[in-house]
């Protein structure tokens, strides 16, 4: 049976109207783990195909690079570092289009990977630093688009007001992401726990803590492979003397 499309209406993540939409998961079906129940129904949202191959493209490349820096041993992320470095094996293509696409990006892939420098160790993305392996010394390091990491967390965020409040986020509200190590997420954590949590387990999950008045202003923990903690802040981009909010700098 064909799957069928929206109805004509509002893109989630642009917010224009288009009589064309197709359905965009909220996460990726290749990011979740393989302990996942393949059964289970995964969250969708409507989006227009410019969003949709937009966010497809930055969710297939944050997938290689973080599922080749995850613990492998993680239960949570189960199958995912093996899911990366297929999609660099150009034996695995099923075209010729699709071999050549592999080898270009692992090509990419090797020309941004260097020797880890303990130096540098404050700019490695919170979660994924050397300390996961103490026992090993030879560590590379392989880049990351911190703009990507925002815009996946963006496209969460606005995926879940949408399927849990019925909301989108549109131009009165401002998104804030805030990659943070985890001694520094406590205060954030003390908000959303004990607050709205959806969780697809293993491998994902989402809490929330929303405020009533308006069911958009949120505060987001987002748990991906208990190893990525992405957190967000939703709130109006004016106060209601009519000047600009700035984000939170004490969080």
């Amino acid at each position: 049976m064909a799957r069928r499309r929206p109805p004509p209406g509002q893109c989630v993540h642009c917010l224009k109207h288009t009589e064309r939409l197709n359905w965009d998961h909220v996460f990726p079906v290749s990011w979740y783990p393989d302990s996942h129940d393949a059964q289970e129904e995964k969250w969708k949202v409507p989006s227009c195909p410019q969003c949709n191959s937009k966010l497809g493209a930055i969710e297939k490349d944050l997938l290689i690079r973080l599922g080749l820096a995850l613990n492998p041993d993680h239960p949570a992320a189960a199958g995912i570092g093996e899911k990366a470095i297929r999609s660099l094996d150009a034996n695995a293509a099923k075209t010729g289009k699709d071999r050549k696409q592999r080898q270009r990006k692992l090509e990419q892939i090797q020309a941004e990977t260097t020797n880890f420098d303990s130096a540098t160790s404050e700019s490695t993305y919170p979660g994924f630093g050397p300390d996961r392996f103490p026992e090993h010394t030879n560590l590379l390091k392989i880049g990351i688009n911190e703009k990507h990491i925002a815009d996946l967390t963006k496209k969460i965020v606005r995926g879940m007001l949408y399927l849990d409040e019925g909301k989108l986020v549109d131009e009165r509200f401002q998104i804030n992401v805030y990659p943070m190590r985890e001694h520094d997420a406590a205060r954030m954590l003390q908000i959303v726990r004990g607050w709205n949590e959806r969780a697809h387990e293993p491998g994902i999950k989402v809490l929330r803590a929303t405020v009533p008045e308006d069911r958009v202003t949120s505060v987001f923990r987002i748990e991906i492979w208990g190893q990525l903690f992405l957190h967000a802040i939703v709130d109006a981009k004016e106060s209601p003397d009519g000047t600009p909010n700035e984000p939170y700098s004490d969080i």
